[in-house]
C-alpha cells in the first residue's frame, strides 16, 4: 500500500497492525491485498477522469490517497477503526469519485447522452444559447450529467463488472468474490453518500453492519461514522496537491475552472491549528496573497472552507446523537475551522493584498446563486407560471404586514393594493402596496435579505413589535424566500418601506437596479410615486407590455388550451381565501375590487359573486360547455361553511356529478391563497384550507380535522338527499367524499352488472338480497390495490360482477386479511353494512388468463354467510 497511507494512525491500528493470533493475521493480509489491488485499478479508472475533463481539478490516485492522511488529522490517529472498517472506508475513497469519467458507465459517452439528466441540461444548454454550435454545448452537457450522476454511478462501482473486447474475461475492482458480494454494494453506497445530505446519511444508512460469520466480531462495521470521516476528509482536501503549478502551466484554464485551481493552487495542506489550545481546529494558509483581481479565488477558497466547517460540525452532531458516541463511534478530534464564515477572520490565514473581504459582500453576492439554485425554478418546480407564483408570495407577504398590525391595532382592518403601470411599449411596472406593520431600515437590511429566515420567526421581531409573537397573530409565511421569488420575472426591484408607526421621513428605499446582478442601492426618503397612505411598496418592472398583464395568457403555444384570464380574475384566484381586502389599479382604468376578505361572505348574493369570479364561468369563451356554467350556478346555494377553532377553513360543496369539464372549481389554499391559478376539478366545489406540505407550499393536509370534515360531508349528503338528488348524484358524491377520505357510507350505492347485462346503481337493500341469492364478482388488479375500469363491461363466471364507474379511493379492493383494507371503499361500505345485518362476507380470490399494462388481473369473489 501507499506509504502516505501507510504512515496513518487510523491505518496502524486497523490493517497495518500485527496481530499474534495467526487467523487474524492472516485475513488483515487478506484485506490489505484485496484493498491494493482495489488501489491500483481505481487508479487506471480516476486516471481517465483528466482525459476526460481537463478543466477539473485533480480527481486521481493522489487525490483518493491523501484522504487518508486528511482523515486522520479530522478523525485523530487514534480514532476506533477496525480492520473490515479500513477496508470499506478505503473502498468508499478509491470509488467516491471514480465515476467523474465515461469508462465508469456502462456504454461510456453514448450511455451518459442517453440519460434524461443530459437531454434536458442539452435543451437548457441551447435554448440559452441559441448560436453556440451544437458540439460545444455537448461537451457542456457531458460534465454537466457526470457531476449530476457521479454519485450515483459510483455507488454501483463495487459490484460493477467490466468485460474485455471479446467478452472472454470479467474485470472488478474488488478482485474477490466474498469481499465483493459482502461489501461491494456498501462500499459503493458509502462513497456515493458525499454526496447526500448529513439527513440523508442518517437515514439512509444503516448504522451496523456485522461481521460475516468467519470474521471476528469487533470487526462489525458503522456505515454512518464511515460516511462521516469521508465527506468530511473528501471535503477537506483542498489544496495545492489538487491543483498543481506544473498543470496549471500546462493546461489552458479560463472562467471559473481558472478561478477553482488558482483558489486550490495557492492553498497549502489543511493542518491543525497551534493557537487553539484544545487543538480541535483546523486551519488552512494561503502561499500567497490574493490581490483584488483574485477575488473570485479567494471567494471560492472561502466557501469550501464554510463548507468543511458545516461538514465538520454537522457529523459531529449527528455521530454524538448516536448511543455509540461512546464506545466506537465517537465525535472526530477536530470541532471546526478557524475563520469559516467569518471573512475578515479567514483572510488573517488565507491572505488578501489591497482588499479585505467582508461578510457585507457575502450577504449581497450570494443572492443571485441562493435564488437560482434554492428560490427559484429548483424550490418551485420546472412549468410553473412565474408570474403566479411572485404575484402570491407578494401577496402572502402583504397580507402578514396587515395582519400584524390587527393584532397590534384591532380596530385596523387593512387593504392591499395592485397597481399595474405602463414603462414603456415593452415594459410595465408592477406594485403591490399595503398598510400594515411595515419595514424599518433594520429589517430591510437584514431579515428581508436573509434567505431561509422568516422575519415573524426570528429574534428581530420580538424587538421590532414587543408582544407581537405572543398574540394571535399567525404569518403565512413560514420559510423566508418569499421576496426572493420577484426575481424570477423581474428585471428591476424597488422596495420602499416605513413601520406603520413612522413619518415619510422615514421612508427606505432598497433598489435593485440591475435584478440580482448588483448590489442593492439604499437610500431614504420618499420617491415621487410614494402613496402616502401605505407603509411598504415592492414595485418590479418586467419584461412584458401592459396588455399582457392586463390578460394572462395560460398555457400559451397550445391553441386547444390557451386560456385568457383578465388579470382581476387571475389575482382573485390567488387571493381566493384571503382575510384581506384586494383592489386592483390599472393605469387609466377605475379601480377594481378584487376581492373582500372570505369571513365577509355572510349572505348568497356575496357568495355567488365571489364564486363566479374564482371559478371563471363569466369569462367569455374560458367554459365551452353551457352545463358547466349552469352547474356552477345552480349548486353555489349548497357551499357551507367549514370552521375550525373558530375559525373558517373552508367553503364549499360536494361535487355530485363527472368533473370531466368542470375547471377551475376546486381550490385548495395554504393561508388563503391559492398555489395555482389554473385549478382542476376534484371533490368539491369552492374552496378547503391546507396546510402547507413544503416550502413550495404544496398543500398537504387539510387544516379542518376528520371529524370536522365528516360533518360538513353528512350535511351535504342531508342536503342533496332533500333535495331529491338521483341516484347517480349520490353515487358520484360519494365518490369524491371516498376520495377526500370521508365516510360515503350513508350515499353509497353499488354499480353491479348482471348476467342479463342490465347495468344498474343499486342501493344496500337490493346487493343484499342479491348477495342472499348468489355470490358477486369484480375484476382486480393484481399488482394493485384497485378494481379494473379500462376492460368493457365484462362479466366473472356469469355471476353478478361489481363494474365502477368512477376511479379513485372508491373503487380500492385490497383486503387487509379477512377485511377490506380502506372502509370507505365500495367493498368496505359494503362489508360495513352487512356487519350491521348481522351477517357478514367472505372474500376469495382467483387468477385470470388477463393481461392489461398494468399486469395480470384477478377475480375477487363477494360471498355472504352467517355470522
Amino acid at each position: 500500500m501507499n506509504s502516505q497511507i501507510e504512515k496513518t494512525g487510523l491505518w496502524t491500528i486497523s490493517l497495518g497492525s500485527k496481530d499474534s493470533d495467526r487467523e487474524i493475521q492472516r485475513k488483515k493480509e487478506l484485506l490489505r491485498g484485496v484493498l491494493l489491488r482495489f488501489r491500483e485499478h481505481a487508479s487506471v479508472v480516476t486516471s481517465r477522469i483528466t482525459a476526460t475533463f481537463p478543466g477539473l481539478t485533480i480527481h486521481d490516485v493522489t487525490h483518493l490517497d491523501s484522504l487518508w492522511e486528511i482523515a486522520d488529522l479530522i478523525a485523530g490517529s487514534q480514532y476506533p477503526l477496525n480492520p473490515l472498517e479500513a477496508f470499506v472506508f478505503g473502498g468508499a475513497i478509491l470509488l467516491h469519485d471514480a465515476a467523474h469519467c465515461f469508462e465508469a458507465y456502462e456504454g461510456g459517452q453514448l450511455a451518459v447522452r442517453k440519460t434524461l439528466i443530459w437531454k434536458d441540461a442539452l435543451a437548457s444548454e441551447m435554448a440559452a444559447h441559441p448560436d453556440e454550435p451544437r458540439e460545444n454545448l455537448e461537451q457542456i452537457c457531458d460534465f454537466t450529467a457526470i457531476r449530476l450522476l457521479h454519485a450515483r454511478q459510483a455507488e454501483k462501482l463495487g459490484e460493477k463488472e467490466w468485460k474485455s473486447e471479446n467478452d472472454t474475461t470479467s474485470f472488478f475492482l474488488i478482485e474477490d468474490f466474498d469481499l465483493r458480494s459482502r461489501y461491494g454494494a456498501l462500499i459503493g453506497k458509502i462513497a456515493a453518500s458525499h454526496n447526500w445530505s448529513i439527513d440523508d446519511v442518517k437515514s439512509r444508512l444503516r448504522s451496523q453492519v456485522n461481521a460475516p460469520g468467519d470474521w471476528p466480531t469487533e470487526w462489525r462495521v458503522d456505515p454512518i461514522k464511515l460516511a462521516c470521516l469521508l465527506r468530511c476528509a473528501d471535503a477537506a482536501h483542498i489544496d495545492n496537491r489538487r491543483a498543481p503549478d506544473f498543470l496549471l502551466a500546462l493546461i489552458r484554464r479560463s472562467g471559473i475552472s481558472l478561478e477553482h485551481w488558482k483558489a486550490q493552487n495557492w492553498l497549502a495542506r489543511v493542518d491543525e491549528d497551534q493557537s487553539d489550545p484544545t487543538k480541535s481546529s483546523l486551519l488552512f494558509t494561503s502561499t500567497r496573497s490574493f490581490k483584488p483581481s483574485d477575488a473570485v479565488a479567494w471567494w471560492i477558497a472561502f466557501d469550501a472552507i464554510s463548507v468543511l466547517d458545516a461538514e465538520i460540525r454537522a457529523s459531529n452532531n449527528l455521530l454524538l446523537s448516536r448511543v455509540q458516541r461512546d464506545s466506537s463511534s465517537p465525535a472526530f478530534k477536530m470541532q471546526r475551522v478557524t475563520g469559516a464564515n467569518v471573512p475578515n477572520e479567514l483572510s488573517k490565514s488565507i491572505e488578501t493584498e489591497g482588499w479585505t473581504p467582508t461578510s457585507a459582500r457575502i450577504h449581497v453576492g450570494n443572492l443571485e446563486r441562493l435564488v437560482q439554485t434554492l428560490g427559484g425554478q429548483s424550490l418551485y418546480g420546472d412549468g410553473i407560471d412565474e408570474f403566479a407564483v411572485v404575484m402570491r408570495e407578494l401577496l402572502q407577504n402583504a397580507r402578514d404586514a396587515i395582519a400584524a398590525r390587527r393584532s397590534l391595532t384591532p380596530e385596523f382592518s387593512g387593504r392591499i393594493s395592485v397597481k399595474v403601470a405602463r414603462r414603456s411599449d415593452t415594459h410595465s411596472t408592477i406594485e403591490v402596496r399595503d398598510d400594515g406593520v411595515g419595514m424599518s431600515e433594520r429589517t430591510m437590511t437584514t431579515s428581508l435579505l436573509d434567505f431561509g429566515t422568516s422575519f415573524w420567526a426570528s429574534d428581530l421581531v420580538k424587538s421590532e413589535f414587543p408582544g407581537l409573537r405572543s398574540s394571535s397573530f399567525k404569518p403565512v409565511g413560514r420559510f423566508g424566500i418569499g421576496f426572493y421569488a420577484v426575481f424570477m420575472i423581474a428585471t428591476e426591484v424597488l422596495v420602499a418601506s416605513r413601520r406603520y408607526d413612522e413619518g415619510v421621513a422615514d421612508i427606505v428605499r432598497l433598489h435593485f437596479p440591475e435584478g440580482l446582478t448588483l448590489r442593492p442601492i439604499l437610500a431614504r426618503g420618499a420617491d415621487e410615486n410614494h402613496d402616502t397612505m401605505s407603509s411598504t411598496c415592492i414595485r418590479l418592472t418586467v419584461n412584458e407590455p401592459i396588455e399582457s398583464l392586463k390578460t394572462r395568457r395560460l398555457a400559451k403555444g397550445s391553441p386547444d388550451h390557451e386560456k385568457q384570464i383578465p388579470l382581476r380574475n387571475y389575482l382573485a384566484a390567488i387571493t381566493a381565501a384571503l382575510d384581506v381586502s384586494v383592489v386592483l389599479q390599472i393605469e387609466g382604468e377605475p379601480p377594481l375590487s378584487v376581492h373582500q376578505p372570505i369571513d365577509s361572505l355572510d349572505d348568497a348574493e356575496k357568495t355567488l359573486e365571489w364564486l363566479r369570479g374564482i371559478t371563471f364561468i363569466d369569462i367569455p369563451g374560458f367554459c365551452n360547455k353551457n352545463d358547466a356554467i349552469q352547474y356552477v350556478l345552480e349548486n353555489a346555494y349548497r357551499l357551507r361553511r367549514i370552521e375550525q377553532d373558530g375559525q373558517l377553513v373552508g367553503l364549499a360543496a360536494v361535487i355530485d356529478r363527472p368533473t370531466d369539464d368542470l375547471q377551475c372549481v376546486t381550490t385548495d389554499t395554504i393561508g388563503g391563497l391559492t398555489n395555482h391559478v389554473m385549478r382542476g376539478a376534484s371533490t368539491y366545489l369552492g374552496y378547503m384550507e391546507s396546510h402547507p406540505g413544503t416550502a413550495k407550499r404544496e398543500s398537504a393536509k387539510k387544516v379542518a380535522t376528520q371529524e370536522t370534515l365528516q360533518s360538513w360531508a353528512d350535511e351535504q349528503l342531508s342536503i342533496l338527499k332533500k333535495n331529491k338528488a338521483t341516484v347517480d348524484q349520490l353515487y358520484w358524491a360519494a365518490s369524491n367524499l371516498a376520495n377526500a377520505e370521508l365516510d360515503p357510507i350513508e350515499a353509497i350505492s353499488f354499480p353491479v352488472l348482471m348476467p342479463d347485462k342490465r347495468y344498474a346503481l343499486m342501493p344496500f337493500e337490493e346487493i343484499f338480497r342479491l348477495l342472499q341469492r348468489t355470490p358477486i364478482a369484480c375484476l382486480k388488479s393484481r399488482t394493485h390495490d384497485f378494481a379494473e375500469t379500462h376492460f368493457g363491461p365484462m362479466l366473472i363466471d356469469n355471476l353478478p360482477t361489481l363494474r365502477p364507474i368512477t376511479t379513485g379511493s372508491l373503487i380500492r379492493v385490497h383486503l387487509d386479511g379477512a377485511v377490506p383494507k380502506y372502509p370507505f371503499s365500495l367493498i368496505g361500505c359494503l362489508d360495513r353494512l352487512v356487519k350491521k345485518s348481522q351477517r357478514e362476507l367472505v372474500y376469495e380470490i382467483k387468477p385470470l388468463p388477463l393481461q392489461t399494462l398494468l399486469g395480470p388481473m384477478d377475480a375477487l369473489f363477494i360471498k355472504l354467510r352467517d355470522v
